[in-house]
């Protein structure tokens, strides 16, 4: 995997206002939380399958 350039990435960063660090970290936060939820449920019909 290529390794991502700091100097371009800390720009772009450095642009970023508030509200927008704040729509990222939401969106992530759902993302995370989707993805758990999905792990959970998967997780519940495989040891129900088990059992």
């Amino acid at each position: 995997m290529k390794e991502p350039n700091k100097e371009v990435s800390a720009y772009f960063l450095a642009k970023l206002s508030e509200e927008d660090i704040k729509i990222l970290e939401d969106m992530l936060a759902a993302h995370y939380e989707r993805g758990f939820q999905e792990g959970y449920k998967l997780g519940k019909m495989e040891s129900g399958q088990k059992n």
